[in-house]
């Protein structure tokens, strides 16, 4: 198990295939590779961007598209 330190959140505004949306922005500090987050800045709190890089400066990028909600 490894423990992660991230940023105090930031509110930005960031647009994405699913619209433009506010969101919290946090970034991993303090470890050999780097991390950023972007989450929902209301509640259900989702994952709107995650940016992942490696060591080697290979990134992974997942991004929200779409969002639906059902009762």
């Amino acid at each position: 198990q490894r423990d992660y330190s991230f940023s105090a959140p930031q509110t930005v505004r960031i647009t994405v295939p699913a619209g433009e949306m506010d969101a919290y922005y946090y970034q991993r500090i303090g470890a050999e590779t780097e991390a950023e987050v972007w989450l929902q800045h209301q509640p259900p709190y989702l994952p709107i961007r995650i940016r992942l890089y490696d060591r080697f400066g290979n990134k992974f990028e997942q991004v929200l598209t779409g969002m639906e909600f059902q009762p």
